[in-house]
């Protein structure tokens, strides 16, 4: 009876806070009201997006910074960690009893920015080869070849997702 009383206890303490054990990109949030793990995101995580991101394209470097191709939605994270464990009765007590064991990392609401995605699609193109089409032409009666060249490119959404994880995981490259 004792447990379970502990046990009921520490739920109620916890019931307007994120439960133990849940995380966004690395930041602990467990036992933080909303407010204070508002706040905790927006100083650990906006930091952390605003640093810059090198890029090699090439010879080149592209240079990107995570804030300006996503926009972090400080309250959508945090409600996404306050929710996170809370789906059934089960996991709400593992939580308590075990947070090592059942702790959780919430992915943090990056929403892209579309205009800045333009920006690094017009970017990638001037750091990159467009492919050239082969030509056929008649001289006389022999056809002439002149072959194509292969160009390069680089796919901007996959690219932008990896400025999203390296911002997030605080690396520079």
């Amino acid at each position: 009876m004792v447990a379970g009383a502990v046990l009921f206890a520490r739920a109620y303490t916890l019931r307007d806070a994120v439960l133990p054990g849940v995380s966004v990109a690395g930041v602990d949030l467990g036992g933080l009201s909303h407010a204070e793990a508002q706040a905790k995101l927006q100083a650990e995580l906006g930091p952390r997006l605003h640093e810059p991101v090198r890029i090699a394209v090439g010879e080149e470097v592209l240079v990107i910074r995570p804030s300006t191709a996503f926009a972090l939605d400080v309250a959508a994270t945090e409600e996404r960690a306050y929710q996170a464990g809370r789906g059934s009765v089960l996991s709400r007590l593992g939580a308590l009893v075990a947070p090592f064991a059942f702790g959780q990392d919430v992915e943090p609401a990056l929403e892209p920015l579309p205009a800045e995605r333009r920006t690094v699609d017009d970017q990638l193109r001037g750091l990159t080869d467009r492919p050239v089409n082969a030509k056929l032409r008649m001289d006389g009666r022999e056809v002439a070849v002149r072959p194509g060249v292969a160009g390069t490119t680089v796919d901007v959404d996959p690219l932008l997702a990896s400025v999203r994880a390296a911002g997030l995981a605080g690396e520079r490259r």
